[in-house]
């Protein structure tokens, strides 16, 4: 996910950049340095963004956990989402 990519998203979600990084767990200053691309945007938060706004969810609908990774399950479990609906086919390794 490119920075642009990600403000885009969280903006299409609703979410500040304070907001996206308490919902993701992280640090507003992190969420700040994705945005600048200081930092590369983690694979299980750009997947759990894109099935928000794929299936049009805000972050009420999505259960807070820990981490990105368990709430993208939550949600695939929620939606009875499949992974390979999640990852695109282009972007899986052999």
């Amino acid at each position: 996910m490119t920075p642009k990519r990600y403000s885009e998203t969280i903006e299409k979600l609703g979410l500040t950049q304070v907001a996206a990084g308490h919902f993701l767990g992280i640090s507003d200053r992190q969420s700040r340095r994705y945005i600048a691309g200081d930092r590369e945007i983690p694979r299980d938060i750009e997947l759990l963004l894109d099935l928000m706004v794929r299936l049009k969810l805000t972050a009420a609908d999505v259960p807070e956990r820990a981490l990105p990774l368990d709430m993208l399950f939550d949600v695939m479990d929620r939606f009875k989402v499949k992974p390979r609906d999640v990852v695109p086919r282009k972007s899986r390794r052999r």
